[in-house]
């Protein structure tokens, strides 16, 4: 944030007045931050908004230099990301890439994560590609052959609804097919 309450109450409630990202920490003292929640508070933000903000800033791992502390908020904002999205209940689809296809004027028809990966994979576990029926697709699982034949089983999940996992196997045709991954992933579709 800033050097001062005022500026950042202003920064926190430019925030606050739009959408309602994923992440939003302010760093700074509980002191600082007791004042500051109180004053947007008194303004009217309503409770839920004002505890959604990530305070003290980052995970608890005894960060002392700014260099450990970028470690620490970075590894929150990873947290909720990759774990505290995820576990959400109702939440099918990565609200992020369904976002962004909407900008382009799409639906976010499928969602693709990896589940589970083994040997070596062009993405790690976790990775998300949100596409339309259309082929638009936002994000990536490895692109290459691998992405093509889960993107033609996405059509059809999202033509007949649902969701299943696919192992994709990599292993068979890596050197022949001159790719350099040579590993098999398992891969969540889901029709959002």
């Amino acid at each position: 944030m800033t050097r001062g309450h005022k500026h950042d109450t202003e920064c926190l409630e430019g925030v606050l007045k739009g959408g309602s990202p994923a992440y939003t920490g302010m760093i700074g003292s509980r002191r600082r931050i007791a004042i500051v929640m109180k004053q947007l508070a008194d303004a009217g933000y309503p409770k839920e908004r004002l505890d959604a903000v990530f305070s003290p800033i980052g995970l608890r791992i005894g960060a002392v230099t700014p260099a450990e502390i970028s470690v620490s908020i970075l590894s929150e904002i990873i947290r909720v990301k990759r774990v505290d999205r995820t576990a959400a209940e109702g939440v099918s689809c990565d609200l992020e890439t369904a976002a962004r296809l909407a900008e382009q004027g799409e639906a976010a028809d499928a969602l693709i994560t990896i589940l589970e990966t083994q040997g070596s994979v062009p993405r790690e576990t976790g990775a998300k590609m949100s596409m339309s029926y259309e082929g638009s697709i936002i994000g990536t699982i490895g692109g290459g052959c691998a992405e093509s034949g889960v993107m033609q089983d996405a059509r059809t999940l999202i033509r007949d609804g649902g969701w299943r996992t696919m192992t994709v196997d990599m292993t068979d045709t890596a050197e022949e097919d001159g790719m350099v991954c040579g590993g098999q992933m398992t891969v969540l579709l889901e029709r959002s």
